[in-house]
């Protein structure tokens, strides 16, 4: 398109005032950097078409590998944490797709964060574009923000696409769920870094408590459109997680049992029950190893410039009191469930291997090498490289899992005889 002005000094006397504008607006439309403001253009708007086509491409598309596959050149070696997740793969279907984005910022209230954010008009390729929104998006948003952008729904209507958030912990984002009622999750974590995503078939180690506020829990991103609406407004709303987690009385096996009953084509039987049991064990043990694995590197990074202690701040960073809390919880949970198997005659060849994780005397050798073929985990100390859950197990039952980031690994693991006393201050409410 051109636009052709008149060279005669008096030309612009003779368009009506209307027209002069019309023509300045044009002309700064054509100015560089001013056409195509928007990170992408859009040509669809969401609707419950679209909600099911997200669901469809999470269970698809969003594998382990994402951010770490060469042929998906836009989000190729792209640093993510757990918060940024979600919003990673709705940006991603979304600019596939050409459908909108927004969210709430978190920074200035009453304000959204779009893809029609003019900001990055000076990038002109539109995969750095991209990325760059992207991570303008990640330096803003965290798990503490997802509440305001997402809504609790009904659990029978759970789907991939949907997430599991506890503000301020982490989340989960589920792309399967089998014919048992089991789903399989995919997650990031801190800090923010290039990274393979986690994986796990198993329900988020959380229940959903915030019955008044309604900010945890299992989730649907809300559509742009949508934003500020009332939660009775939106597609699947509903508050029954919370009822059902108070009848659970806020245990994590009950909810979830509750939930697979809801989801479940059919009954999950003792030896699936128990495989999945173990995976989940195991899942939560590799991913305290990647915080260990990180605040240990930062430790040797703060003591060869000269400093023996974290600060406050960074200890609350590295520290993981509040997961080994939760992991604590979660396999003391399954020493019960196994119990309640071994009274319900669940499958034997099972039952050998669950007990080989929980028992105080050291299995047959046969069984050890069954347990680290299962589930090993480096513990990157030399006299104990390899770990498995009944390693861990102990370390937990007798109290030597040490949170403490300041803490050696073998003490973090808990796999020394020497008690651990710290000699640098302890930061823990």
């Amino acid at each position: 398109m051109s636009i052709i002005v008149a060279k005669h000094s008096s030309f612009r006397h003779v368009l009506h005032p209307a027209g002069r504008f019309l023509l300045v607006f044009l002309s700064l439309m054509l100015l560089p950097g001013i056409a195509g403001a928007a990170v992408w253009k859009v040509k669809h708007e969401w609707d419950d078409s679209w909600d099911l086509k997200y669901s469809q491409w999470m269970e698809e598309n969003w594998k382990t590998d994402f951010f770490m596959n060469p042929e998906r050149p836009a989000f190729y070696k792209l640093k993510h944490d757990c918060g940024d997740a979600p919003y990673f793969s709705r940006i991603a279907f979304a600019w596939e797709h050409k459908l909108p984005f927004a969210i709430h910022d978190p920074l200035r209230k009453g304000k959204r964060l779009t893809q029609a954010t003019r900001k990055f008009d000076h990038i002109k390729d539109p995969v750095k574009r991209l990325r760059a929104f992207m991570d303008f998006i990640a330096d803003r948003v965290s798990t503490r923000s997802l509440p305001a952008d997402t809504y609790p729904i009904a659990l029978k209507t759970l789907r991939p696409g949907d997430i599991y958030v506890s503000p301020g912990n982490h989340v989960y984002q589920i792309v399967g769920i089998d014919d048992t009622g089991v789903p399989t999750v995919l997650s990031s974590t801190t800090p923010r870094k290039v990274r393979y995503l986690l994986y796990f078939r198993g329900f988020p180690m959380f229940v959903p408590s915030d019955a008044k506020g309604q900010t945890d829990g299992y989730r649907r991103f809300r559509r742009p459109q949508d934003l500020d609406k009332p939660f009775n407004k939106l597609p699947d709303y509903s508050s029954e997680q919370y009822k059902v987690a108070r009848a659970a009385d806020y245990r994590f096996d009950r909810f979830s049992n509750a939930l697979k009953q809801l989801l479940g084509k059919r009954p999950e039987t003792s030896q699936e029950q128990i495989r999945r049991m173990v995976n989940e064990m195991c899942n939560l043990v590799r991913e305290r190893k990647d915080y260990v694995d990180e605040g240990f590197a930062y430790l040797q990074k703060i003591r060869a410039k000269g400093r023996r202690c974290m600060n406050k701040q960074e200890y609350y960073h590295y520290s993981t009191v509040s997961r080994d809390q939760r992991l604590g919880a979660f396999f003391s949970q399954n020493r019960r469930e196994m119990n309640q198997l071994a009274m319900r005659g669940a499958d034997p060849d099972a039952m050998r291997l669950l007990r080989a994780v929980f028992q105080p005397e050291e299995p047959p050798a046969a069984m050890s090498q069954r347990l680290r073929r299962i589930c090993s985990i480096s513990s990157e100390v030399p006299d104990y490289p390899l770990l498995d859950l009944r390693d861990v197990w102990l370390a937990i039952w007798t109290g030597k899992l040490v949170s403490d980031p300041n803490a050696p690994l073998e003490h973090r693991w808990g796999i020394t005889k020497e008690e651990w006393e710290p000699s640098c201050p302890v930061y823990e409410d």
